[in-house]
């Protein structure tokens, strides 16, 4: 009896030196990944935000001109264009890195998106429909898909008109908070199912 629990024991320390080893390499192989994600990201914005002066040569020459002074007028106009729409390109990723994003809908609205995550991943996405009413010349929500028990309406009464940027950051809070709880408490969950069914055996 003796010897097969020492054996079992012996199993057992080999298997963690192995799930050692094992996390290890993964942790490496993890690091080799984000420095090889983190150098195909630099590659992309550069590739991104430069302009070659052919692309641009190549639009004007696109439409008719017909003196060096149109064609030259033309050429800045372009050279100065170009660079303000990846800028603008740019900010709106950044932004949707951050989480929250503006984006204009039919009939003079503007939506308003939040990412949610936790962990590491992304999960759902949530929306909001301003409109300015004429009336009052306030804006006011038209749609939206926050969850029920978030107090929009008094998030709204209290920021909106105010200053929009608390109102977007109050509102994002909530869900973030909302969508670590959920998952928080899905972990545990898990964990705790887990430990049910040891106990059960």
């Amino acid at each position: 009896m003796s010897t097969e629990v020492g054996s079992m024991e012996a199993i057992s320390s080999s298997e963690g030196a192995d799930d050692v080893k094992d996390l290890g390499e993964l942790e490496e192989q993890l690091r080799q990944l984000r420095q090889k994600r983190d150098e195909l990201k630099r590659i992309f914005e550069a590739e991104c935000t430069t302009t070659s002066m052919s692309e641009v040569v190549g639009r004007i020459q696109g439409s008719s001109h017909n003196d060096d002074n149109e064609f030259k007028r033309q050429l800045i106009e372009q050279t100065i264009r170009t660079p303000k729409r990846s800028e603008r390109e740019e900010l709106l990723r950044a932004y949707r890195l951050t989480g929250k994003t503006i984006f204009s809908v039919p009939n003079n609205g503007i939506g308003l998106r939040f990412e949610t995550f936790f962990g590491g991943r992304y999960h759902e996405s949530y929306y909001i429909i301003l409109r300015l009413n004429r009336a009052t010349d306030q804006l006011e929500i038209v749609k939206h898909t926050i969850p029920h028990f978030i107090p929009i309406a008094d998030i709204q009464r209290e920021h909106l008109n105010t200053n929009i940027d608390t109102f977007i950051s109050t509102i994002d809070n909530n869900l973030q908070a909302f969508v670590a709880r959920r998952e928080q408490l899905s972990q545990l969950e898990k964990v705790n199912g887990a430990d049910r069914d040891n106990n059960s055996e």
